[in-house]
């Protein structure tokens, strides 16, 4: 990535981090290498032991001497500054591969967390998506299932409007031939009882007629008989009044009974009216 491309290892850990990483790469290739070896020059038993007696040696012996010394000091400082270049080439090797080894894990990590982070939003994307055409089809279900309950609706309504019409007109229809059959025994009613009333006036008017002229021609004849008979028609009379107040009474006492047997019905249906609202009140 380009943010990590100008790093360093001084700039990513630290220069002491940095100091001690390249003394600890700089230790364990040393450690890797063996013992460090150093080169001696060939001396004599006689000069490195103190012990020794001393020789008489002339001037070109130490001069020989000298110079051989210097060579291997040259040698061996040319030596330990090569190892040293080594160490460090090694420990600079070395922590740069363990700065890109640290920068590759680090580039995985990201890449990793970052394909992580795609799915995740990826995957509430899709938990979204979802839900919304849930919704949307849960919408559309309940948006038809109620259309479909207004249609029978409808339907049903319509078909309980028809009936209601039509029993509403039959109501209608028995209601008017009920109330023309009721004009019509009424006017039945008072035909025959104009039609009685006026037979019985003229009845009575007849006989009254005919008594006066009974009367009239047989009061000159037979006293008594006419008194007999004026007798027997009071009695006559007396009995149809007996009998007219028997039927009154009758009649009466009929409607007396009826009346009482309505009251009674409606005193029942009272009483079984407030028991069943009294048992609904329990009830409740």
């Amino acid at each position: 990535m380009s943010k990590y491309a100008d790093w360093s290892p001084a700039s990513v850990f630290g220069s002491t981090v940095a100091t001690s990483m390249v003394s600890t790469a700089a230790c364990r290739v040393e450690r890797q290498s063996g013992p460090r070896t150093v080169s001696k020059s060939k001396v004599s038993p006689k000069k490195c032991d103190p012990t020794a007696t001393s020789l008489p040696q002339d001037d070109s012996t130490r001069s020989n001497n000298n110079e051989e010394s210097q060579e291997d000091k040259n040698v061996r400082v040319y030596k330990d500054a090569r190892v040293e270049r080594e160490k460090e080439l090694a420990a600079l090797l070395l922590l740069q591969r363990q700065v890109q080894v640290w920068l590759l894990r680090r580039q995985e990590t990201l890449r990793i967390q970052e394909v992580q982070r795609l799915r995740k939003e990826l995957r509430h994307a899709a938990a979204s998506v979802i839900r919304e055409s849930y919704r949307r089809y849960t919408k559309r279900r309940t948006i038809g299932k109620y259309l479909s309950e207004v249609g029978k609706f409808e339907t049903q309504l319509s078909a309980l409007l028809q009936g209601c019409i039509a029993r509403k007109r039959q109501m209608e229809e028995v209601q008017r031939f009920v109330a023309v059959r009721r004009q019509h025994e009424q006017l039945q009613k008072d035909r025959k009882r104009t039609l009685i009333h006026d037979w019985l006036t003229i009845c009575m008017k007849t006989r009254r007629v005919k008594r006066e002229e009974q009367l009239a021609r047989a009061h000159s004849k037979l006293s008594g008989w006419v008194r007999r008979w004026t007798l027997r028609k009071r009695l006559e009379a007396r009995v149809a009044a007996r009998e007219i107040e028997k039927q009154r009474q009758t009649h009466r006492i009929s409607s007396a009974q009826a009346i009482a047997d309505f009251y009674r019905v409606c005193k029942l249906r009272y009483r079984a009216k407030a028991e069943l609202l009294c048992r609904r009140r329990c009830r409740n």
